[in-house]
């Protein structure tokens, strides 16, 4: 496996198969999906795309979809909603260090506030 952080190069490559990763993805980056299909599965026996966190509509996510299935068979898109993952901070001035924001600290709930079962 092996990671690049190039544009013209997919993410990541394990075997003959290109992976390309995309988040958070609005609508305007669904259109290089195309370029990337072409591109790609030139070199590559097949390309799976993952679209993290997607902000477009439901209509323009299922044009490209239906459009990659039809002209592209050996290219899978993957769609994956991220939630809950922690916030972080740059901590460099080159932006290449980060750290995890603390979360905010919940009130304390003391014993007046859980109600005790009733003796019968």
């Amino acid at each position: 496996m092996t990671a690049n952080t190039s544009d013209i190069r997919p993410d990541i490559v394990i075997g003959k198969v290109a992976i390309e990763l995309k988040g958070p993805t609005y609508h305007y980056d669904l259109q290089s999906i195309y370029s990337k299909c072409f591109e790609y599965l030139t070199e590559y026996e097949a390309l799976v795309i993952v679209l993290f966190d997607l902000h477009a509509t439901e209509g323009q996510f299922k044009k490209v979809l239906n459009n990659v299935n039809r002209y592209f068979p050996r290219a899978v898109i993957i769609r994956k909603e991220v939630k809950n993952l922690p916030e972080f901070q740059e901590t460099s001035e080159k932006g290449n260090q980060f750290t995890k924001v603390p979360e905010p600290k919940q009130p304390q709930k003391g014993n007046r506030f859980i109600k005790k079962p009733r003796k019968r």
